[in-house]
C-alpha cells in the first residue's frame, strides 16, 4: 500500500469528515451524476466515500501532486487520474465532459484572483472551503497544500452565485477554530 506523510483521516491536507459525509450523500442521493470531475482529488478520500454510496459514478481525478495520484484510493476509485495543475483546467488546456465538478478544500490554495477564476467555471460545481483565515503551510512536501486566501459565506452566495449546502465547526490539529462549508453552483450540466 502506498503511504504519504498526511494522515488520511485527521491530518492536514484533507477535508472535514462531516462536510465530506454530507456532500457525498448529497451527490449520491440528490444529484446522481454519471461522471464527477474531482479537481484536486488529493489521496482519493472523496472518491472512496462516493463509491461506497454509489459505485456506478465514474470518477475522474486531477491533482498536481503526483504522490497523491499514486495512492491506493485514487487508483482504486478513479477511472482516470490526471497529473496536472488545476490551472490547466482554468486555462482550457484540459477539458473534461462531466455532470459535476467538485473542488473540495481546493480554492483556499490559490491566490484570490485565481480562486475566483476557478469559481467562474460555467459547469455545475460543488466546493468546500474554510470560512475563516485557516493558516496552513505546505504539507508533506506538497506546496499546493499552502492556504493563500479565504472566502466568507456571504461572498460565495452573493458575489459568486453559490448556494450553501452545509457547514460544520472545525478545530484543526494545531487548534485553529472556524467553520468549513460546502457550496453548490447549479451551472450547466455540460463540459467543464
Amino acid at each position: 500500500m502506498n503511504r504519504i506523510m498526511v494522515d488520511p483521516i485527521h491530518g492536514r491536507g484533507v477535508s472535514s469528515p462531516e462536510v465530506r459525509a454530507w456532500v457525498c450523500g448529497y451527490i449520491a442521493k440528490i444529484i446522481q451524476p454519471k461522471t464527477v470531475f474531482d479537481l484536486g482529488c488529493g489521496i482519493g478520500i472523496y472518491g472512496a466515500q462516493l463509491h461506497q454510496l454509489a459505485s456506478n459514478i465514474r470518477l475522474i481525478g486531477l491533482d498536481g501532486f503526483l504522490p497523491y495520484l499514486l495512492q491506493d484510493l485514487v487508483r482504486e476509485h478513479y477511472a482516470i487520474q490526471i497529473h496536472a495543475p488545476i490551472e490547466s483546467v482554468m486555462n482550457g488546456e484540459i477539458s473534461i465532459n462531466a455532470d459535476l465538478m467538485i473542488c473540495m478544500d481546493v480554492i483556499e490554495h490559490f491566490v484570490k484572483a485565481d480562486a475566483v477564476r476557478l469559481l467562474s467555471n460555467r459547469g455545475r460545481m460543488i466546493i468546500s472551503t474554510p470560512l475563516f483565515h485557516y493558516v496552513q503551510p505546505s504539507v508533506g512536501g506538497n506546496a499546493y497544500e499552502e492556504h493563500k486566501c479565504w472566502f466568507t459565506e456571504k461572498e460565495l452566495n452573493k458575489e459568486y452565485g453559490f448556494t450553501t449546502l452545509c457547514s460544520f465547526n472545525h478545530v484543526s490539529e494545531d487548534g485553529q477554530r472556524g467553520t468549513i462549508g460546502a457550496f453548490e453552483k447549479k451551472g450547466e450540466l455540460c463540459p467543464t
